[in-house]
């Protein structure tokens, strides 16, 4: 399996002893027995890890760590959406402040809650500083380890939030954190692979095509080579390989990662294929200047290499000019192909392409 060799703490688990004067309840221990079911099942985790929080807040009191950890559990059961961030952010902020006020406490111990704040605040400068002060932590309590890790993520949520004006305080946490990695860890870990995966991305987005490429070419032979088993960031670095040899008119190449990724996806009879390169059509010339739009519906097969043949137009809205563009578009498109019996086959697909203007 992949190495890990530490956990920075996306889940804060409960402890023992108690650090509160109140001892668990029957309903205390029913409530969090349900929340490490949960985990177990992966259903309804949200509604216990809530159930749990309630419960040890009434039990321990708000001032306990218990329910700061509780409050953390809570937290990062729910799905990192737009709604929930308030609340999130609210749990994470209720947590740090508990276990500031502990004395004689664990300076890691606010790492936890500290990065939820990060990954959950709407303001750039609260996200900036929560992760700044993460890795003052780390670093004061000489993690070096830690302080990588916590960089990647720190990077990876600037990423996310789109946060241009920290791109290039991202890219330097990657660099020194890719430098630690290789110093200090082998290359069939989660962290080294990950941080591969996201310095691939920046490199694309760069158009430093050749060095994307031999990136996520790493990425795919640290699998080849260490591991018998599929993984989604295997499956994501061959897609990104394919969109980037395609870029370059290197389709033999591509053509090698869309039939491995193939091979790893479980294809099923009515499944259909997925795209891993596609280019957009070019609006005709003419309905831009008479502000036309219009759709077009189409049919074609992928063959086992994953090249798409046989299009043919089934409906159309708009003209002509409409149907060859969308039709000479499709052809550049490449296609995981389906598998059946462990062998690539032909199959039909079809798609819709929108000519929409503003």
């Amino acid at each position: 399996m992949l190495k890990k060799s530490l956990n920075i703490g996306l889940l804060a688990l409960l402890g023992s002893p108690w650090m509160s004067a109140a001892a668990p309840t029957p309903d205390f221990d029913a409530a969090y027995d349900a929340f490490e079911q949960a985990l177990h099942t992966g259903e309804n985790v949200q509604q216990h890890a809530q159930t749990a929080y309630e419960v040890g807040l009434n039990t321990f009191g708000e001032t306990s760590p218990a329910v700061a950890k509780l409050a953390i559990n809570y937290a990062n059961a729910m799905a990192p959406s737009h709604t929930n961030a308030q609340q999130r952010a609210t749990l994470y902020k209720q947590a740090l402040t508990i276990l500031e006020q502990q004395p004689n406490s664990d300076p890691l111990s606010l790492i936890d809650p500290l990065m939820g704040i990060a990954k959950s605040a709407d303001k750039a400068h609260t996200v900036e500083k929560a992760i700044e002060r993460a890795i003052d932590i780390a670093k004061q309590q000489q993690k070096a380890k830690l302080v990588a890790d916590l960089k990647v993520d720190g990077a990876e949520i600037y990423f996310r939030r789109l946060d241009f004006d920290k791109g290039r305080a991202a890219v330097v946490y990657l660099n020194e954190a890719e430098a630690y990695y290789q110093a200090h860890i082998a290359d069939d870990t989660v962290e080294m692979i990950n941080v591969t995966m996201l310095l691939g991305a920046v490199d694309k987005a760069r158009g430093r095509r050749h060095t994307a490429i031999e990136r996520f070419n790493k990425v795919v032979n640290i699998f080849d080579d260490n591991f018998s088993f599929d993984h989604p960031a295997e499956l994501q670095a061959h897609s990104q390989l394919v969109a980037l040899y395609e870029q370059g008119g290197e389709s033999e190449q591509a053509t090698k990662h869309c039939v491995a990724i193939a091979k790893m996806r479980p294809w099923t009879k009515n499944q259909e294929q997925t795209p891993l390169y596609r280019t957009p059509p070019r609006y005709p010339a003419i309905a831009v200047r008479q502000r036309r739009e219009g759709w077009v519906q189409m049919e074609f097969t992928v063959n086992e290499s994953g090249f798409v043949e046989d299009v043919s137009v089934l409906d159309s809205d708009g003209s002509a000019a409409f149907e060859r563009a969308a039709v000479n578009a499709v052809k550049q498109w490449r296609y995981a192909p389906k598998f059946e019996n462990n062998q690539a086959v032909k199959a039909k697909t079809s798609v819709q392409l929108d000519f929409k203007i503003g």
